[in-house]
């Protein structure tokens, strides 16, 4: 998830040149790399992103500079469960975005102008919860400052960390980035910047977990017993306001716990209410699916070389309620599953060591099949849309078709929720 310290929410801090700070962090530190990664026996010519959730996300985002104009400082990324479009990017006065802010200068004790009270406006679906409230009203008070955002600025860092927290606990979707057309990276909506092609034609892959929505839903909910607290969630939890919209989009989700995420784990409820694996399974598609279609079907149209990939192996280390868990490849790409696992399955150190074996041969060549490593063979997504599926000794290409009336609505209601 983003921290307030990456991209800064609220009008406040965009008027005050506070906008996207964490993708020019990292821009700057690619500039850097490129000008110094000879002295380490590197090729500036070779340089490729990778990252995991917001780090995927990122990666994405970058090729997105000025237009597509990154001026040759990587020739690939690779995005592990985060696509560009993964955390909606609204404008800087949006009322969650300005919510996040006021959260942030009370806390600090920065808050000038309206009570705290008026948080409660702030919200576009009415008031906020009334545990948020308390978090608000019980924080460090409304001292007022001539510029919020430069007290924000200097607020110390602990008291912005348990900020972060607490503000995430009542609204993870608070924080995320802006657009706006003055913006190096974001200048319009992200699907908007896709549809475009105003995006860096740099090769990429780009895959997802099976199972990416439980560990969220566990991380910011308890129970889900009825599918008025997935609606009530949704709104009053997770930033949506459209009932009909989320309405909609539950109907493409069936009431079975059978159906739902983590798949393949039958009646299971694993005691969070029967309606748990029905919002996991939509918020994984919501979040990660569907994101990660687009950005593969639009750099197909416009004829990027893009691969994709499900990861279904057991994600060791992680409770069996969170499947093949959001965060689960790390150990397999950074090829640390049998350090951390002495005792993992043959198959799946097997499978680590040909996930290596794939992402190398992409930084070098970018193709993933070009080491000459007896892989499988990885076809492109192409518009036959097909996915390589990583399931220990059965690594074999998919049709990307699971839910797609699912995913394609919730593509094109973008915005709507």
């Amino acid at each position: 998830m983003y921290q307030p310290l990456i991209v800064p929410p609220g009008q406040a801090a965009y008027d005050a040149g506070g906008r996207n700070l964490g993708f020019k962090d990292q821009r700057l530190a690619l500039e850097w790399v490129n000008e110094n990664i000879g002295y380490f026996g590197g090729d500036s010519t070779k340089v490729t992103l990778f990252g995991t959730s917001a780090g995927g996300i990122s990666a994405g985002v970058q090729t997105f500079y000025k237009k597509g104009e990154i001026g040759g400082l990587f020739h690939g990324i690779i995005l592990e469960s985060g696509s560009p479009g993964t955390v909606r990017a609204l404008k800087p006065d949006h009322p969650i975005r300005e919510a996040g802010f006021r959260f942030l200068a009370n806390a600090t004790g920065c808050l000038s102008g309206p009570s705290v009270c008026d948080l409660r406006t702030l919200q576009p679906d009415g008031p906020i919860p009334a545990a948020g409230f308390q978090l608000i009203a019980n924080a460090t008070g409304c001292l007022g400052d001539p510029s919020v955002f430069e007290c924000i600025q200097k607020a110390p860092a602990d008291v912005l960390s348990q900020a972060n927290v607490d503000v995430l606990a009542l609204e993870p979707t608070i924080f995320g980035p802006s657009y706006s057309p003055e913006d190096d990276f974001i200048a319009e909506p992200v699907r908007d910047i896709l549809y475009s092609g105003k995006f860096a034609k740099v090769p990429f892959i780009n895959g997802a977990q099976l199972d990416e929505g439980p560990i969220l839903i566990d991380m910011l909910a308890t129970n889900f017993s009825s599918e008025q607290d997935i609606v009530d969630w949704l709104t009053s939890g997770f930033g949506m306001s459209n009932l009909t919209a989320i309405n909609e989009l539950l109907k493409f989700y069936s009431t079975s716990p059978a159906a739902g995420s983590p798949y393949g784990t039958g009646d299971e409820t694993f005691d969070k209410g029967p309606q748990f694996k029905r919002i996991a399974s939509a918020l994984g598609d919501y979040l990660f699916q569907a994101p990660r279609r687009d950005h593969l079907t639009y750099a197909t149209k416009f004829g990027v070389k893009s691969w994709s990939y499900i990861l279904k192996e057991s994600s060791l280390g992680f409770p069996p309620k969170y499947g093949i868990a959001h965060g689960g490849d790390i150990p397999f790409v950074f090829q640390t599953l049998d350090i951390n696992h002495p005792n993992a399955p043959q198959a799946a150190i097997e499978l680590m060591k040909t996930i290596g074996s794939y992402w190398v041969n992409f930084a070098y060549s970018l193709d993933p099949n070009a080491g000459g490593d007896n892989l499988p063979l990885w076809p492109q997504y192409g518009e036959e849309k097909v996915a390589l599926q990583l399931l220990g000794s059965n690594v074999t290409t998919i049709e990307d078709t699971d839910r797609t009336e699912a995913t394609d609505f919730i593509l094109k209601n973008d915005g709507s929720f």
